[in-house]
């Protein structure tokens, strides 16, 4: 549709300024081309393999495409034809890039006619979709750096899984890693979705120092973790993450061990964004350890 639209306004500007259809024609070809190197991948369709949902968040399992492999923190434009046969959107990966047998999307509906809407009410396991992908890179070499921090706000805990799992399973500086994730969310609920699948990542990879953080900033029940008692890496807190806190705590930490860099990857909310880049510019104009921001705003 949006591709009918646009021609359709181009010829009406070819009737009234040749300059500005000339302009436009330009992008509407840069969109063309954009649009046959990416058709080969949606030709093809994935079987999704298992569908949860939780309140207004659906969990998507998808058989891996052949020859498929990503990175953590990537996403992929996916096309569901049983919502939309003409939407695109991307969406981050969810899982463990070393799984090759499927991968995990969480999508969060932004309710009413949304595409995401559509997926909480019409995707069933056993249906199929159409990927391409994988998209995205870490702006930080994670590979390279003893001290990470991994900060997400509500869904942008999406790409952080995959990324956490990608530094506690690297074979570059297995063992001696200082993992801290952060994790913002609003309701108990929301942090009952994730809190297990953190767990199920830190138990299924090699020992390392992990401390995981979850902060509930409305409301002061905590989120069940079982009948097990939480395992020590786990600390639950309600109110907002004092996030110069938490990191001049890394800060300090990293400053005994030769002022080792510290990088810092964040996916959430443009305000939530703001503030951290703010915080960060100030902690490095002070002496110690320097942090390495990477940011991705979650918008879908």
């Amino acid at each position: 549709t949006h591709m009918a639209l646009y021609a359709v306004v181009i010829v009406m500007a070819c009737l009234h300024q040749t300059q500005v259809a000339i302009a436009m024609s330009l992008g509407f070809l840069l969109m063309l081309i954009d649009w046959i190197r990416r058709f080969p991948s949606f030709c093809k369709s994935y079987e999704i393999v298992g569908t949860e949902r939780f309140g207004n968040i659906t969990h998507l399992r998808i058989s891996t495409p052949s020859g498929f492999s990503f990175k953590g923190g990537q996403y992929v434009l996916l096309s569901v034809p049983v919502v939309s046969g003409a939407q695109v959107h991307p969406f981050s990966i969810a899982s463990s890039p070393t799984n090759d047998k499927e991968f995990s999307l969480y999508i969060q509906s932004t309710g009413g006619s949304s595409f995401t809407q559509g997926i909480l009410d019409k995707v069933q396991t056993g249906g199929r979709v159409s990927v391409d992908g994988p998209y995205g890179e870490v702006g930080v070499p994670l590979d390279k750096h003893k001290w990470i921090v991994l900060i997400a706000g509500g869904i942008g805990i999406t790409p952080m899984l995959s990324l956490l799992a990608e530094c506690l399973n690297s074979s570059a500086l297995r063992g001696q890693r200082h993992m801290t994730m952060i994790f913002a969310a609003r309701t108990p609920k929301i942090a009952g979705i994730f809190i297990p699948l953190l767990e199920q990542i830190i138990k299924a990879s090699p020992p390392s120092d992990v401390s995981l953080l979850v902060y509930i900033t409305q409301g002061s029940e905590m989120p069940s973790v079982g009948s097990e008692e939480a395992p020590p890496y786990l600390t639950m807190r309600t109110g907002r993450p004092p996030l110069r806190n938490l990191l001049d705590d890394v800060r300090v930490a990293a400053s005994g061990a030769e002022g080792e860099p510290i990088a810092v990857c964040v996916c959430g909310q443009p305000a939530m964004m703001a503030d951290l880049k703010k915080i960060v510019n100030t902690i490095n104009k002070s002496p110690g350890p320097s942090l390495y921001l990477h940011s991705e705003t979650f918008q879908f």
